[in-house]
């Protein structure tokens, strides 16, 4: 019996002032080859910033948003790290990020949030993963474990669904 062709998913990547963009550039090339290979769109990538204005990126780089967030039909969002180079310089970049950390916390509890780096550290702030496992950089350990109790880590596992 064939199978039926399952539905296009809408992944949205989420720009800031400040971000790593490098994960959102990886798999925006993942599922461009996952579509190339198919024959047909698996995956539409949509990239949005906060209110659809270009973010900031270190070296004086722009990224152009095609949208704002609450604009993209995305209920799959990847969200990227920033740069860190210690616990306290982290905890100052998610205070520093607050309006976002607010933007996610806002949006429907159906959306998927996935993260990777210091990008979880602003899903935990935002409150998206309190009664959830979830894992991060090990080096991250500390700064999230006693900050954010409510999450169940997994610090030793490299990849919590």
């Amino acid at each position: 019996m064939p199978t039926r062709p399952t539905a296009c998913l809408d992944l949205g990547f989420l720009l800031f002032d400040g971000c790593m963009p490098a994960g959102l550039f990886a798999v925006a090339d993942m599922a461009r080859a996952a579509n190339l290979r198919a024959g047909r769109e698996l995956f539409r990538v949509t990239w949005a910033s906060l209110d659809g204005k270009p973010v900031g990126l270190d070296g004086g780089v722009q990224i152009g948003p095609a949208c704002a967030l609450s604009d993209a039909p995305c209920r799959v969002w990847l969200i990227p790290g920033v740069w860190a180079v210690s616990e306290t310089h982290l905890s100052q970049a998610v205070s520093a990020l607050a309006p976002v950390v607010k933007a996610l916390r806002a949006l429907p509890p159906s959306t998927s949030l996935w993260s990777y780096c210091t990008g979880v550290a602003l899903l935990a702030a935002a409150g998206r993963l309190d009664g959830r496992a979830a894992t991060a950089t090990w080096w991250l350990r500390g700064a999230l474990a006693g900050r954010h109790a409510r999450v169940r880590w997994r610090f030793d596992e490299s990849m919590v669904e």
